[in-house]
């Protein structure tokens, strides 16, 4: 053997040690990665739920109220009251909701009157006019 591969041979244990441990810092990196994406997912998830569960109770309250206050204006009749507040609540819903649909619809046509309006401008606009070249004489 020469002195280079004798060298070479002397370097191999300490290149499989140092890739032994850039294997192993890489997959640490992923393994961090990993925990750092689950505690993300899991925060949100246990975020979300509170505020739905916030939100919800909120909106069961407020319709105990209402329907409480129907009552009493109603003679004490709870019957009554839990109809009308529940009625009155439904309507206030699909209410807001017919109004967000048409703003929504407004805004689409708009959009698409823009679209279109650009597109027909743009084919009544003036072509360039190309003069044909000049025929040769006749002979």
């Amino acid at each position: 053997m020469t002195a280079t591969w004798r060298r070479i041979r002397a370097r191999v244990p300490a290149f499989k040690r140092h890739l032994q441990d850039y294997g192993s810092v890489q997959l640490d990196r992923a393994r961090l990665g990993l925990r750092r994406t689950a505690m993300r997912i899991v925060t949100i998830a246990l975020v979300a739920t509170a505020a739905a569960a916030t939100t919800i109770t909120a909106a069961i309250l407020l319709a105990t109220g209402i329907a409480d206050g129907l009552t009493a204006l109603c003679g004490g009749r709870a019957w009554l009251g839990n109809t009308l507040a529940g009625v009155g609540i439904l309507g206030a819903l699909l209410a807001t909701l017919a109004v967000a649909y048409e703003l929504r619809c407004r805004r689409d046509r708009k959009r698409l009157v823009r679209r279109y309006q650009s597109k027909q401008e743009d084919a009544t606009s003036p072509q360039p006019h190309f003069e044909p070249e000049a025929q040769p004489p006749e002979i």
